[in-house]
């Protein structure tokens, strides 16, 4: 408003050949600024105030122009500069005069105009709309996003429920449960073993409601259905199970044999993961050198599956023949955490994979796509525990196959030695008796020599040393045939022995040359990050030491430039009266003897003048 009532009937509008404007003089409402020549010197000549205008394009101004008319506007163009003009009869005079109003005055609606709505009315006419629409209570089903857990104080829990439709366009619809409704929904859910949070698919019952008090439609829930959490896991779980049977993958990895030594893992878990900590925990206790790689993934929610395969990709890049066991682990759950691994391309990579895997995901009951395919535990520390059982079974072959050949050499040795001493005794024997009956029949021959002429005794004297010849013979041939026994015995037994320690000589020094690579593997690593760690502290002392010497180099120059000689030389002198220093003319008087210190000597004076200088204030 102006400060001149006077002023305040001088209301038009002005056509230009560019664009149209409408101008209204003396006002506080608010416009966009032109440059006062665009307006033309002819309104500037007839002294009118032009505080603030409108400027409309050329389609814009014909919809405003009756509301312009019927307020008493007029175009500049059309009346005469002396034209008296009209004050609309909807503004009295007492309401235009008055000084800088708090609130602008609104023109009556004119009837030629169309309709228009209050606030109170649109909100009306939309709650309206939604209760002929939905007169009662709905089911609707949705997933959770933007979930707050329930906090001490809160009335209720608030969230949005959303429906994809594509990667990049979703609907949403805010939700609410209030205290009285979530209690029973959380205890039904929590006898289940379910969990309702963000990410979670719900079907929810309830009611629809619009608050004009921000504009907005919002879902009041009065229930939860909990068994489409259930419902959706183990239908979502049979269909990637068929999918899988159907290309005839489904049992693959869960066939790969167990490796002997399951030492090289690559662990597919996040440091966060309770799960993790559980299960690196076990394996540090034991005493194998295990060599673990940790591909960091998330364990629920969206990013799972991406996380998933960007690692799987990793796990090719490193090898998958420098790996013995894929492990994936996590802490337990609720279902709906469960069934982020019911995913059909994860499910498919690891039934093709060429590496075994084991999965720990810490449920004791419900079993994902995951444990199906692959060899199951049923937490983190059961899977680490199962390494350390494979090992300690492969050691205790060891040591049983150590002591069976040992026991079993000794037992062929006895055996043969046995044989050998039976053989032996048995040659003994048989010469023994050969001997006693050749001894029997020469006492006979004796006999019938006595009985018989000489030329008997002859004979039996041929046949006694014919007898001696064949007896030698045969003992002879007998220890021989012996000796050749007893010694492809011995041969036999020597390089079976040989052959038996050589193959289990081999397998000892081939678990004892991994473990010598493994350790120093891992002691080359610890040198390198304690050379790493060496270098580090090298050049940080360095850098103290140059920042020290720089700080001590200024501290040097700032004491050089205050020390007397620079101050001395700099035509400054010291002046003492009686050994003291002199440093006010009201210690001195006329004729007094003074010495003045110069940087190469000093001087004796009388002081003839003194002349007294003010102290700055």
């Amino acid at each position: 408003m102006s400060d001149n009532p006077a002023n305040t009937s001088n209301l038009h509008y002005m056509h230009k050949p560019d664009k149209r404007c409408w101008i209204i003089s003396h006002s506080n409402d608010t416009g966009i600024a032109l440059n006062m020549q665009d307006l033309g010197a002819q309104i500037i000549t007839q002294n009118h105030t032009l505080k603030q205008y409108w400027v409309l394009q050329e389609h814009q101004f014909p919809k405003i122009q009756p509301l312009l008319d019927a307020l008493g506007y007029t175009d500049y163009n059309k009346e005469p500069q002396t034209a008296n003009y009209r004050t609309p009869a909807v503004y009295p005079a007492t309401q235009i005069s008055s000084p800088k109003p708090q609130v602008p005055l609104i023109p009556p609606i004119i009837e030629t105009l169309e309709k228009t709505y209050s606030i109170r009315e649109i909100c009306g006419q939309i709650d309206k709309t939604i209760r002929k629409a939905f007169p009662e209570n709905i089911w609707i089903k949705g997933e959770i996003t933007k979930f707050n857990p329930l906090k001490p104080g809160d009335k209720g829990l608030y969230f949005s429920l959303i429906e994809c439709q594509s990667d990049d366009k979703k609907t949403k619809l805010e939700a609410k449960i209030w205290l009285n409704n979530w209690l029973p929904i959380k205890e039904k859910f929590d006898q289940k073993g379910l969990e309702i949070t963000k990410g979670s698919v719900i079907r929810a019952f309830g009611k629809l409601e619009f608050y004009a008090g921000n504009s907005q439609v919002s879902f009041s829930i009065l229930d939860i259905d909990e068994n489409l959490a259930e419902g959706e896991f183990f239908k979502k779980k049979f269909e990637i199970e068929q999918k899988l049977a159907a290309m005839g993958i489904h049992d693959t990895n869960r066939r790969l044999p167990m490796p002997i030594l399951p030492l090289r893992l690559a662990v597919f878990s996040n440091r966060s993961a309770e799960g993790w900590n559980d299960f690196i925990t076990c394996l540090r206790n034991s005493d194998y050198p295990f060599r673990i790689t940790l591909f960091t993934v998330h364990v629920q929610g969206k990013e799972l599956e991406p996380s998933f395969l960007t690692s799987f990709a990793q796990l090719e890049q490193h090898g998958i023949q420098n790996f013995d066991l894929g492990i994936i682990v996590r802490g337990g759950g609720s279902i709906t955490d469960l069934d982020w691994f019911n995913n059909l391309k994860i499910a498919e990579y690891i039934a093709r994979s060429p590496l075994k895997f084991v999965v720990g995901i810490g449920h004791e009951n419900d079993r994902n796509v995951l444990d199906e395919i692959a060899n199951r535990e049923k937490t983190p520390t059961a899977v680490a525990e199962m390494l350390i059982r494979k090992l300690d079974e492969h050691l205790i072959f060891l040591n049983n196959a150590k002591e069976f050949i040992r026991t079993q050499t000794a037992f062929k040795m006895q055996a043969f030695q046995s044989a050998l001493n039976a053989l032996a005794s048995a040659s003994a024997n048989a010469i023994q008796k050969k001997r006693a009956y050749e001894e029997k029949q020469l006492e006979q021959l004796k006999s019938d020599l006595r009985l018989n002429a000489k030329d008997r005794l002859n004979m039996a004297q041929n046949a006694h040393q014919m007898i001696i010849a064949q007896i030698r013979d045969n003992v002879r041939q007998n220890l021989h045939n012996h000796q050749r026994a007893l010694d492809s015995l011995t041969t036999q037994l020597t390089q079976s022995s040989e052959k038996i320690t050589n193959e289990h000589q081999y397998a000892l020094n081939t678990l004892t040359t991994q473990l010598q690579n493994v350790s120093q593997m891992r002691i080359d690593k610890e040198l390198l990050t304690l050379r790493h760690a060496a270098s580090i502290i090298s050049e940080r002392a360095q850098t103290q030491k140059n920042r020290a010497e720089t700080e001590l180099q200024t501290l040097s120059e700032k004491i050089d430039l205050l020390s007397p000689a620079k101050l001395f030389e700099r035509g400054f002198a010291a002046i003492s009266k009686n050994g003291a220093p002199l440093t006010s003319v009201e210690d001195i008087t006329n004729g007094e003897r003074v010495s003045i210190r110069l940087i190469d000597g000093k001087l004796g004076a009388t002081v003839n003048t003194i002349e007294r200088i003010p102290t700055p204030k």
